[in-house]
């Protein structure tokens, strides 16, 4: 009986020795974590200059401001002006109004 024991040990000849396999599974982290690190900070770039753009005030609010800001020292300048900026606002019912003032 101890005969048959050794005797499948014997026959095991095709195992070979432990071999040292070389990874750099370290650098290939560090640069997938670096490549991921700059894509987010490229998307939160797009994103903030996205909501920057919407926060803006529209072109209609702030020619509004302007014609509500006007200085009237020079009249060239306040006619000029109104006459350029104040068109955005004319529709049917202002539309004579607008046309005796300028």
């Amino acid at each position: 009986m101890v005969q048959n024991i050794q005797n499948p040990l014997t026959q095991l000849k095709d195992i070979k020795p432990i071999v040292e396999v070389y990874t750099n599974s370290l650098s290939i982290l560090i640069a997938i974590i670096s490549i991921v690190v700059l894509i987010l900070i490229y998307f939160a770039y797009k994103y903030f200059t996205r909501v920057k753009k919407t926060k803006q005030m529209p072109k209609k609010k702030i020619i509004l401001h302007k014609l509500q800001n006007l200085d009237y020292s020079n009249t060239k300048e306040v006619v000029y002006s109104f006459s350029v900026d104040a068109f955005l606002f004319v529709n049917e019912k202002n539309k004579k109004q607008f046309e005796s003032i300028e």
